[in-house]
């Protein structure tokens, strides 16, 4: 992971960006100036540093002050892999850039017109499969270098505070490539945004994606992070969305217990479990619904999910 501080002066928001030695000459008194210089000057040793909690906070002091100046900037952190934090940072996912070891931006400039609509409001990709539909439409030069993603996030003053919701013009494109099968692809790019795969979030994003394919895209996930949540996912399209899945009250209590196996107190979970309780299609035996109720009782008051 790399960082830096930059201007916003046009759409693209990528790693192309530079200050410059104009950038500190705005119009304020010589002492202002001084202060500007001697800041920088100071983040200068920070870049030559290997990345760390307190290069990324000087550059972050660095960019306060250029901001009470009156100059658009921002700190950027990128890599060649989706990241999820910055030293406890909040980030806000800007696209997908196309880079040489982190270096070099082809996206930095002016872009082909056919190029645009793989672009997002940022001037990057949105997505990893963007960059190998852009690669044959960009000015690669003669030489040979080695052009892949780069992974470009805008750092908050904020900590993360949890998912953040899909911009609407990825939802339609998202929701395709789920129906298309192409889970890999829809799993990492919802990753990077710290997506959280409930069932109100996925029947909401991707109402046009069937309980049968779901299913399948959920299992793909749990298969890459485990948790009960997703279980519970997968047990409300089972039961509330077409179409219905035959023995789908089998499928639910696998995927309920395993959930249990992962947190044997979860409220939720129990409670999922004890809505079958007078249903004639209940997977569960009566026995089991009481044992079950048994354990949500004795769970501590201040515990408990109310």
């Amino acid at each position: 992971m790399l960082y830096d501080v930059v201007p916003i002066q046009t759409r693209y928001r990528g790693i192309g960006r530079c200050l410059d030695g104009a950038d500190f000459y705005p119009n304020e008194s010589k002492t202002d100036v001084s202060q500007l210089l001697s800041q920088y000057t100071q983040s200068l040793d920070q870049w030559q540093n290997p990345p760390s909690q307190q290069g990324l906070a000087k550059l972050m002091e660095l960019c306060s002050l250029l901001r009470q100046f009156h100059f658009p900037c921002e700190v950027i952190v990128y890599d060649s892999t989706p990241l999820e934090r910055a030293y406890g940072y909040g980030l806000e996912f800007l696209g997908v850039d196309v880079a040489h070891n982190l270096e070099e931006s082809l996206l930095y400039g002016e872009v082909p017109e056919e190029a645009e609509e793989f672009l997002n409001e940022h001037g990057l990709c949105s997505r990893t499969e963007d960059v190998a539909q852009i690669l044959p439409l960009l000015d690669c030069g003669d030489d040979d270098k080695d052009w892949g993603p780069c992974y470009v996030y805008a750092v908050s003053n904020q900590r993360n505070t949890g998912p953040r919701d899909i911009p609407d013009i990825y939802r339609k494109p998202l929701q395709k490539e789920i129906m298309h099968l192409h889970f890999d692809s829809v799993y990492r790019d919802l990753s990077m945004v710290s997506y959280e795969f409930s069932f109100d979030h996925l029947s909401h994003d991707f109402p046009k994606v069937n309980s049968l394919t779901m299913y399948a895209f959920l299992m793909y996930v749990i298969s890459q992070e485990e948790s009960p949540d997703k279980h519970l996912a997968i047990c409300n399209y089972l039961t509330f969305m077409d179409p219905y899945i035959l023995g789908a009250d089998s499928l639910i209590r696998w995927h309920l217990i395993r959930a249990l196996e992962l947190d044997p107190e979860n409220q939720e979970v129990l409670r999922w479990i004890l809505f079958y309780d007078g249903n004639p299609d209940c997977p569960f035996s009566q026995a089991q619904l009481e044992e079950y109720r048994r354990t949500l009782k004795n769970i501590p008051l201040g515990e408990k999910n109310i």
